[in-house]
Order: structure tokens, then sequence, then C-alpha cells
């Protein structure tokens, strides 16, 4: 690949990690929402020079807000955030969301993973990580369309965005 294109690339990864909340659609009070998904797209989707596909995606639309992140043809994470109007919706919401998969306590709130083959890979997985904090539904899914485990754990991925939401306040309001 030419220099130019590695220097348009990583530029435009910078870019993305800048925008403010408002230009990604989301409104001033998911301003926070939006923070803590930059954060965490700037550990699990690090930009790769050469590969067009590492900027993370942000996305906000209502009460949900998005990641998602690329690693190569086959291979993505995303996350979302839903918040609910109360922690009870939230919670049902989470029950529905994981039937037949068992519950574990995720720092003092319910999360349930689990793993499964890809529906259109048959050599792929998908790891799916599901948790309730707050009025908040959590969703990670890690998608590898062959044997090989590029995307990162669900699980270390719901840690990081615990991180950085708690560091803002956000999973205790």
């Amino acid at each position: 690949m030419k220099p130019g294109r590695i220097l348009t690339l990583l530029v435009a990864s910078i870019a993305v990690a800048l925008l403010p909340a408002c230009a990604l659609g989301a409104t001033a009070e998911a301003a926070n929402e939006m923070s803590v998904l930059r954060q965490t797209a700037q550990v699990l989707c690090p930009a790769r020079p050469g590969n067009a596909f590492s900027s993370p995606q942000l996305d906000a639309q209502g009460n949900v807000y998005r990641l998602a992140c690329i690693f190569g043809a086959g291979h993505d994470t995303s996350i979302s955030m839903e918040r609910f109007k109360s922690q009870a919706e939230a919670e049902s919401a989470f029950r529905a969301a994981t039937p037949g998969h068992p519950a574990r306590d995720y720092h003092g709130s319910p999360a349930s993973s689990w793993e499964q083959p890809a529906a259109l890979a048959p050599e792929g997985r998908e790891r799916i990580w599901i948790g309730q904090v707050a009025q908040w539904l959590i969703q990670i899914k890690s998608f590898d369309d062959t044997a090989y485990a590029v995307t990162p754990d669900p699980g270390d991925a719901a840690e990081t965005l615990y991180q950085n939401a708690a560091a803002l306040g956000l999973f205790s309001k």
C-alpha cells in the first residue's frame, strides 16, 4: 500500500475518535454515552495501517448507542448500549434477550455469555455477551467466519466498556 494511503486511513481513524457526539447523531445529553464508546473503541479497535476496515463506526439512534469494529473481512465486533426508562424495564429486556442462558454476576448485575456456530460460516463462530446494569442493556457480539478468533473476547470488551462507563458515572444514573 502506498504511504499516502496509509496516512489517509490513519487521519480518518483519528477524525472518528475526535468527532463530537452531536456529529454522530447523538444529542447533547448523549455525550457521555458516545464518550464511553469512543474510549472503548480506542482499546478494542486499534487503527491498523493498511487495513481500510479498522476505523470504528459509532452510531446513536434514540436511546441506543452502538460501536462496530471490523478487523477484516468476516471478523467483527459490535457493541450496543440501550438505555431504558427504568431498571425493571432493563431487567425484563435482559431476560428476553438471554432465554436458556444462565445469568452470572457482573459488577452486582446479571450477565450471560455463550458461543454458537456462525449461521452462514460452517467453520466460524459467534461469541455473545449480554448484561444489564442499572437501566442499561449491553449487548456485545464478536463474529469470526473462520476457526481463528481474530475478534476480542466479548467478556473482555464488556469489562473495558464497564470501566469506561463507571469512570464517567454512567451506570450509576
